[in-house]
């Protein structure tokens, strides 16, 4: 096992049955021998391994209430599947006749069915919308800053290191904005320590791209030794990593290493990544030098994904509601990278339909996850103290770890499709009134995830 995973997560997994669980926690040599040491004592002395919390922290935020989150560590355990056992979900929902499937699975599947809205085609997309932007961004220019030679005479030293101390020691956005500052002044040195450090302590979602992002580096520091050796030692990450991601990384390697003597067709990859919302970020990190190349290539910058919305049109309150279940029945049908799914574009503010695994930046799956606290100071003014009483003391008797101070505070989180049982239990034949609380579920979610990150 040491051998294996070294100093990252352990993964235990007994097959036994189909219900038995799967444990991930953070490894190490003193642990095994505790858990030996328990394993082997007489069952008079009976013993239990108490877990370190701060073993599975990575890090502290906090949120615009002043409120501390934790930033756990985590592990994918979502099993991998080959491209050709992938059926896209159909988009109709329908059966055909002649298919023999199980009954019960195929209602199970369609709940909620009857909580689809009409949604009109000729309603307009947007009414009334607008776009809130930071001060100092240019809404008309779509290129970041790298072409300009001023940029590097300000920023930090092109030749400076970092060790892992050193950045273990910054905050979350102290790292974040100290790996930009190292891409402006096309500090490539700087840049491999804080993607290195990101690999290292990172979870495997963030490897869907960093992975990709420290094989373009090492590849234009012409050290590939070194990130075989990486990537051997830690060979277990590449398993987990999406085909898409694992493509990727191939490709921008090679690359990293012919960079900036690319042919017409790498460079038009290049310029595909920086446009693709899963990889944007990254490319707007590690192409510090693109003016190298023979034409000018522009993508998706980190100033155009920080644009939100504060105005939302009835129909695509009714695509976000129907969004919510659509994506329920397809989770149940498969969830692994191939899903898709229905997917919120922030930048847009409007609803596409992608692959799991093809997700980017500002994009998010529409899964109705809603906070109570929101949803509660919403209900009240609109429906009355009673209504927001109702929902309370539901959620209350369904989910029962919460408390009624719980959901007074920030980030408890509760499911669309229970408020809507609570809804259609207290609202009881009113249709009127359902539907309308179906849409403000729609539109406090929406609100969500227009806020600003900070």
């Amino acid at each position: 096992m040491s051998r294996v995973f070294e100093t990252r997560f352990a993964q235990f997994s007994q097959t036994e049955s189909d219900e038995t669980a799967i444990f991930a926690f953070p490894y190490s040599d003193e642990m095994a021998n505790e858990f030996s040491a328990m394993a082997n004592s007489p069952k008079k002395q009976e013993s239990f391994w108490e877990p370190d919390e701060e073993d599975f922290v990575e890090d502290t935020i906090v949120d615009s209430h002043g409120e501390e989150i934790l930033v756990n560590k985590s592990i994918d355990l979502i099993p991998e599947y080959d491209m050709n056992d992938f059926v896209p979900l159909d988009e109709f929902l329908g059966q055909d006749d002649d298919e023999d499937e199980e009954e019960d699975d195929y209602d199970e599947e369609l709940m909620y069915e009857d909580d689809l809205f009409d949604v009109d085609d000729s309603e307009e997309t947007v009414t009334n919308s607008s776009i809130r932007i930071d001060e100092d961004d240019n809404p008309e220019d779509i290129f970041n800053d790298f072409y300009s030679d001023e940029q590097s005479s300000n920023s930090v030293d092109t030749k400076k290191r970092y060790s892992e101390e050193e950045i273990k020691k910054m905050s979350v956005e102290e790292r974040h904005e100290e790996c930009s500052r190292c891409s402006k002044a096309k500090n490539l040195g700087g840049l491999i320590d804080f993607y290195t450090y990101f690999f290292l302590h990172g979870c495997q979602a963030m490897n869907e791209t960093v992975i990709p992002a420290i094989s373009y580096l090492y590849g234009r520091a012409k050290d590939v030794d070194t990130l075989n050796d990486l990537m051997q030692k830690y060979m277990f990450c590449i398993i987990e990593l999406s085909q898409d991601s694992r493509e990727v990384a191939q490709n921008l390697v090679r690359i990293g290493v012919m960079f900036p003597f690319l042919s017409d067709e790498q460079i038009n990859y290049l310029e595909s990544l920086y446009n693709n919302p899963k990889y944007c970020e990254i490319m707007d990190d590690i192409l510090f030098d693109k003016e190298k190349l023979p034409r000018k290539i522009s993508g998706i910058t980190k100033n155009e994904l920080k644009k939100t919305n504060d105005s939302f049109s009835i129909k695509l309150l009714k695509q976000t509601y129907n969004s919510f279940i659509l994506n329920q029945w397809a989770q149940n049908e498969r969830d692994d990278e191939y899903t898709e799914y229905y997917v919120y574009v922030r930048r847009n503010n409007n609803i596409i339909k992608k692959a799991y695994g093809k997700k980017g930046a500002g994009e998010y799956v529409l899964d109705g996850t809603l906070d109570m606290k929101s949803f509660l100071e919403y209900v009240e003014p609109k429906y009355g103290k009673e209504c927001a009483d109702f929902f309370a003391n539901k959620v209350l008797q369904e989910v029962t770890w919460y408390n009624a101070e719980s959901l007074r505070r920030p980030h408890t989180w509760v499911d669309w499709d229970l408020l809507t049982d609570i809804a259609k239990e207290f609202f009881n034949d009113d249709q009127n009134n359902l539907d309308n609380i179906k849409l403000d579920m729609a539109l406090l979610y929406l609100r969500r995830l227009n806020e600003r990150d900070g």
